[in-house]
């Protein structure tokens, strides 16, 4: 049995540890989608809303990615 290398830096020190090294953590938000609430909503309408969802997160990816270091022909593909 081997133990795992793991690098990172330490509490006091950044030159060796545990902890994960520092790196920025960028978060996008967007504009809200509005959903009415429904005691029993329908397939059809949790469909829609889904795909609400995901064009929204389309969108955002397209209008930030060159912010953050995306190439421009690279395309947002959720399944």
């Amino acid at each position: 049995m081997s133990l795992p290398i793991v690098k990172g830096r330490g509490y006091l020190q950044y030159s060796f540890g545990f902890l994960p090294l520092r790196r920025p953590i960028n978060t996008v938000i967007g504009a809200p989608i509005h959903v009415e609430k429904m005691e029993n909503p329908t397939k059809e309408r949790i469909d829609e809303l889904h795909e609400e969802y995901v064009n929204k997160l389309v969108e955002l990816f397209e209008k930030y990615k060159g912010q953050f270091g995306v190439k421009k022909d690279v395309k947002l593909v959720l399944k």
